[in-house]
């Protein structure tokens, strides 16, 4: 797709999505529920990756497959009057610098503790794939991959983003 009124010569290919009209009207057709609050994605997870939306999240222990199975939606009065008091915190906050605050949260108790979760709650699937070295030995020197897990599973380092990229590797393998 070539965007309209475009600078760029006649050949030159624009390959973002939001220029690709059959995408967004694929986008609009899919239901409510599946855009808002990462259905779709849900979804795809639950469909492709039965065994990794068997594992709990970690503050609530509820699997992802629980959760697309009917977690009891709230009341619309309780999501009304939060959504008020959430737009009423904004625009006080931007008269009064002390109500601003991160849109993460500074409070530790709202944090994901990626390590923990990788150590704990799915270790049994990271460690099952990442014994399959024929998913990544071609590209990875399946040594370091195992010194590294198990650096980060006792504890003596940080390695969830490398562990998280061969993961990923992993299971793109697995698919293909």
């Amino acid at each position: 797709r070539h965007p309209s009124g475009s600078i760029l010569s006649e050949d030159a290919q624009v390959l973002e999505p939001f220029f690709d009209n059959d995408l967004i009207d694929y986008a609009y057709r899919l239901s409510p529920d599946l855009r808002a609050k990462g259905g779709l994605y849900k979804k795809m997870i639950a469909s492709r990756f039965p065994r990794l939306a068997q594992i709990g999240y970690t503050d609530s222990g509820t699997p992802l497959i629980d959760d697309l199975n009917g977690r009891p939606a709230q009341p619309p009065l309780i999501s009304f009057a939060r959504n008020i008091s959430k737009r009423i915190l904004r625009r006080m906050a931007r008269r009064i610098p002390a109500l601003r605050f991160s849109p993460y949260g500074d409070n530790p108790a709202n944090a994901i503790y990626y390590n923990h979760w990788l150590r704990n709650e799915s270790r049994p699937f990271v460690s099952a794939l990442l014994a399959r070295e024929d998913l990544f030995a071609d590209f990875l020197d399946a040594d370091q991959v195992r010194k590294m897990m198990a650096d980060h599973m006792d504890g003596r380092q940080d390695n969830f983003r490398l562990i998280c990229g061969v993961l990923t590797f992993a299971l793109w393998r697995e698919l293909l």
